[in-house]
């Protein structure tokens, strides 16, 4: 994204709605801000909670 920004010749601040909504733009009480938050969290939880079962089966 960097790059690509620089070669357009747009300036680091660029509205960009459809390439990556302003994040920074969201204020902490609008929905959007914490519905991603929350979706990473589980995935992350889900994604290690299996990891970690595997491991330890494989030890035992």
């Amino acid at each position: 994204m960097g790059p690509r920004d620089r070669t357009r010749g747009e300036p680091p601040g660029a509205p960009r709605p459809a390439a990556a909504p302003p994040r920074r733009a969201l204020t902490p009480g609008q929905s959007l801000t914490p519905t991603p938050s929350h979706s990473l969290t589980r995935a992350s939880a889900t994604c290690f909670r299996p990891l970690r079962r595997e491991s330890t089966a494989a030890h035992t």
